[in-house]
């Protein structure tokens, strides 16, 4: 009996593995969803004020968002409130009236024009949304279509409503 010749060893074919993944490679990216995140800066409060200078009056403006409107207040005043819109006291951006805290803002900066700062607090089960909502409301003054707005109160510093 002749013996059979043992067959060369051949080493594994990767060539269909690597086709395969050179056509899911570039399916994987396509399904990627980017996503884009908006930064909104602001201030931590202060504790101690660090350059003692000279004591210039300030406005000291805080708007509390809670379930009854927006609390405005300042130096030693307090606002009338500005409710909500349909008195549900549903924390949803669409019972709020911006457009009034947009109007009495602008008044209070057209007699304070140098104040920036803004103190904004609310209640703990004040959806995020609102807060942004309000942020973007007391940032910036309207102006004309396409031209960059003036600043209204820019500088937001987050507070704990007590």
């Amino acid at each position: 009996m002749k013996r059979r010749p043992h067959p060369e060893q051949t080493g594994l074919n990767l060539a269909p593995i690597l086709n395969l993944v050179m056509i899911l490679i570039p399916l994987l990216l396509i399904s990627i969803e980017f996503e884009q995140l908006g930064v909104i800066n602001v201030n931590v409060p202060r504790m101690v004020n660090v350059n003692p200078g000279p004591e210039v009056e300030s406005l000291n403006l805080t708007v509390a968002i809670t379930h009854a409107g927006f609390v405005l207040a300042t130096q030693g005043e307090t606002l009338p409130t500005i409710a909500t819109r349909d008195g549900t006291g549903q924390a949803e951006p669409a019972h709020y009236d911006f457009e009034a805290l947009y109007n009495q803002l602008a008044t209070l900066k057209s007699s304070h024009p140098n104040e920036t700062t803004l103190s904004l607090s609310a209640d703990p089960d004040i959806p995020y949304e609102m807060i942004v909502e309000t942020m973007d409301t007391v940032r910036f003054l309207r102006g004309e279509e396409g031209q960059r707005p003036d600043d209204l109160f820019p500088d937001v510093t987050l507070a704990v409503l007590q």
